[in-house]
């Protein structure tokens, strides 16, 4: 897996999708992909799949593009809360 990748999806389409992610916005990430396509993923109803690193050592994170719906500089200082998400 290279960089990130869409887990889960309410839109079937959406799954499998991975490569690296080149910008973000408030409802969006967009990945460019292995053959060089630039792809727009809305956050809403999304599960994203975060690898960093490479071998034994990677760290891989889930990220739940509902929770992630606002500006980039408001997640510096809002605290998240836990809150159960629905089954995708």
């Amino acid at each position: 897996m290279a960089g990130s990748a869409v887990v889960r999806s309410s839109c079937p389409g959406f799954v499998g999708i991975e490569g690296i992610v080149a910008k973000e916005s408030t409802n969006m990430f967009f990945i460019v992909t292995e053959a060089d396509e630039l792809k727009s993923v809305p956050k809403r109803n999304n599960v994203f799949e975060l690898v960093v690193g490479t071998g034994p050592a990677a760290w891989t994170a889930t990220l739940y593009g509902n929770q992630l719906q606002c500006r980039p500089g408001e997640r510096m200082v809002r605290k998240f809360k836990f809150k159960a998400t629905i089954d995708l």
